[in-house]
């Protein structure tokens, strides 16, 4: 290496084992890293995610839980559809009309794709509304320094 003398063996470092550090310690953890301006704070400006519980009781709402509620939400929203697409031709089909039964049989998967589309598109607006207030508390905690 560069800076040794001749004949010194170069420091064997392993994968995520900082110089001197046990192994699995993290380059710079708790210490800036090379280079960095005066009084940086390893972390600082990246918001804190409090657990589900305690984001639940937030009275400031400075923690938002959509974000981890929206998964759960969208697995149920996909689950009635799809259990909505099967009820439709089997309740056609014990009321006992033939005709209703075959109409059911080709829109019910139509009309499940549809909403499905239109689910996931509110959903995803949902998820960009949320990320984006994260985003910008973000851009206000960096722009405050």
């Amino acid at each position: 290496m560069a800076g040794q003398p001749m004949g010194t063996p170069a420091p064997q470092h392993g994968y995520g084992q900082a110089p001197g550090g046990m192994p699995g310690a993290q380059p710079g953890m708790g210490a800036p890293p090379p280079g960095a301006p005066p009084g940086f704070q390893p972390g600082a400006g990246m918001t804190e995610q409090k657990g589900f519980i305690a984001g639940l009781l937030d009275f400031s709402f400075n923690n938002l839980i959509a974000t981890r509620v929206i998964k759960v939400l969208y697995g149920l929203f996909l689950g009635a559809v799809c259990l909505g697409g099967l009820i439709i031709p089997i309740a056609a089909l014990l009321s006992g009309e033939i005709l209703a039964f075959m109409l059911a049989i080709v829109v019910a998967p139509v009309a499940v794709l549809f909403y499905v589309i239109l689910g996931r598109m509110y959903f995803e607006f949902v998820v960009v509304v949320f990320k984006g207030v994260e985003h910008l508390e973000v851009i206000r905690q960096n722009t405050e320094k």
